[in-house]
């Protein structure tokens, strides 16, 4: 193109090709943080989150907010739950970066006698839910999958320019 002269065609690409970069990178560092970081004996549920999160917010400069309600632990959830829901919440937080394009999330963690509720709320751009319900949309699935794996659900709400809440329902001591 350049050797064309077609300069305004040429910018173009270039343009194309830094966005298409620049999301590839931030797609590497963020399959790196995932892989690094899981709950253990070693590590507790909520100092992983909080680690992830820390690297999170230093990675994609998206402002996060995380309220722990009273009578929330590590305990109310197994092992295997803490595992399940650290990967939906690794899900989430990816789709407010490369779907929604938040600028900030709030995490909320709540408990009753049965049932442990974790809400996320971003302030991107939302969606229309009923087309995200078909095929291609495995992220979604996964974590629908991995909650019921629990006993639990996902629940979506959504509207193109309203952001996204999504809660995560399990029962506790699943």
């Amino acid at each position: 193109l350049l050797s064309d002269g077609r300069l305004e065609k040429a910018d173009n690409q270039m343009a194309h090709l830094e966005s298409t970069l620049s999301e590839a990178h931030a797609d590497v560092r963020e399959y790196i943080l995932n892989l690094h970081t899981a709950p253990s004996e070693e590590r507790p549920f909520f100092a992983t989150l909080q680690h992830y999160l820390d690297g999170f917010r230093q990675n994609y400069s998206i402002q996060v907010e995380v309220s722990i309600g009273e009578g929330v632990d590590a305990a109310v959830f197994t092992p295997e739950a803490q595992m399940e829901l650290f990967r939906i919440l690794q899900e989430v937080f990816s789709n407010a970066r490369k779907h929604a394009r938040a600028d900030c999330v709030q995490l909320t963690f709540e408990v009753d006698s049965s049932l442990a509720r974790i809400r996320i709320q971003d302030d991107g751009r939302g969606f229309d839910t009923t087309r995200a319900a078909g095929e291609g949309h495995f992220g979604l699935r996964f974590m629908r999958e991995r909650a019921e794996q629990l006993g639990g659900r996902v629940l979506v709400e959504s509207a193109p320019g309203k952001g996204t809440l999504v809660t995560v329902e399990v029962p506790v001591g699943s």
